[in-house]
């Protein structure tokens, strides 16, 4: 919803493989695309350590903002390392 009061027209969305963070992206995508921002969606295994591949592909999309998502939050210390 915040970045649609915010006027946003693109977002990336960086997403777990994992349960919870698919639920989310089902809900949040859809939400996102029917208020007209373009989004550009890729994901990544719990256990990944290099994340070139995914940002480079976000990087060529030149979005506005960059979403994370990720449950559990011990995923994040991969994330911190890049």
């Amino acid at each position: 919803d915040r970045a649609i009061e915010q006027g946003i027209k693109s977002v990336a969305i960086l997403q777990a493989k994992d349960e919870a963070s698919q639920s989310n992206a089902d809900t949040i995508i859809p939400r996102l695309e029917a208020a007209g921002i373009k989004v550009t969606y890729e994901t990544f295994q719990g256990t990944d350590t290099d994340f070139r591949t995914q940002l480079l592909k976000v990087k060529e999309a030149d979005p506005e903002v960059l979403a994370i998502i990720t449950v559990p939050a011990a995923q994040w210390k991969n994330l911190v390392r890049c």
